[in-house]
């Protein structure tokens, strides 16, 4: 069978559930290949054990397996992540905390007047000269280690730690680490949200799970099905762990410049509740992300 049938067959079986690219790559990782190789060579002949790889790993994907796990790979923010089924897989909002922090630390640090700053097209515009000498950033829930591990790379003078309650996922943000190379750069440690974090940082960055058990349930089957629930589910309302976060903070002698996290549709209203009531004396922001939707909150000076 050649390459071209193999995937004219396998879209046939999986229509309308999955589109061509999510095949393509699937076929690219079995030969090993770049996913171009497909294109440059559709009448190359698949040996007998790689048309059954293929098809095993297109039944996984007919029961709804995501992609990322059955590669092993995710992109984020330009750079490939390994993952597992032991953390949650990177989705393309949450580049937009890594944006946010990297352009903060490079043009807003030590500016006074923050309120100019509503969103990320303003953080651009603000043109600070600054480096990220000494700058350290704190990951709360940092799984894969694709946020914290994202900004590090677009600042290489700041130091980081990541944190996570999961010692699975811990493992493979491990893995991401070395293989990005970033030993010197980021530090991992197993803890429920700040519990057993010391020292003080400029940043702290959370993307913990905001689904609720009972309101804001919004999770599609796939992701219930096969994704990890602690990764996923933060209490009834889905803002539990963030209550405990922010209670945490508060109880610190020393706090951040700058706090930021994401949470999940519908819950903006709750979510500026809670700032209100855990940091009323701080600028608070909701910013919406690339898709026009509450997706951030952002705490300012909150020293």
């Amino acid at each position: 069978m050649k390459i071209a049938e193999a995937l004219q067959q396998a879209q046939t079986a999986l229509l309308p559930l999955q589109d061509s690219i999510a095949l393509e790559v699937t076929l690219a990782f079995v030969l090993k290949k770049d996913k171009s190789f497909l294109f440059v060579h559709p009448e190359f002949e698949l040996k007998e054990e790689q048309i059954q790889a293929f098809s095993d790993l297109v039944d996984r994907l007919k029961i709804g397996e995501p992609l990322a796990q059955i590669i092993g790979v995710k992109e984020f923010y330009g750079r490939d992540f390994a993952v597992n089924e032991h953390v949650l897989i990177p989705r393309p909002e949450s580049e937009f905390l890594v944006e946010y922090v990297v352009n903060w630390v490079k043009n807003v640090k030590n500016v006074n007047n923050v309120e100019k700053v509503r969103n990320v097209k303003d953080v651009k515009n603000v043109k600070i000269s600054t480096n990220a000498d000494g700058v350290r950033i704190l990951d709360v829930g940092t799984g894969s280690g694709n946020i914290l591990l994202s900004i590090l790379k677009e600042l290489p003078s700041a130091r980081g730690v990541g944190v996570d309650v999961s010692n699975e996922a811990l493992k493979m943000a491990q893995k991401n680490l070395l293989l990005l190379q970033m030993e010197s750069q980021a530090q991992l440690m197993e803890s429920f949200l700040m519990e057993k974090v010391e020292g003080e940082f400029n940043v702290v960055v959370a993307n913990l799970p905001y689904i609720g058990t009972e309101t804001f349930n919004f999770v599609s089957d796939n992701t219930f099905k096969f994704e990890p629930h602690v990764a996923l589910f933060g209490g009834s309302d889905g803002l539990e762990l963030y209550r405990q976060l922010f209670q945490q903070l508060n109880d610190r002698k020393s706090l951040p410049e700058l706090f930021l996290g994401e949470f999940g549709f519908g819950q903006s209203e709750k979510m500026q509740e809670l700032l209100t009531e855990y940091f009323p004396q701080c600028k608070r922001q909701i910013i919406q992300d690339y898709a026009g939707i509450d997706r951030v909150f952002v705490v300012h000076n909150l020293h």
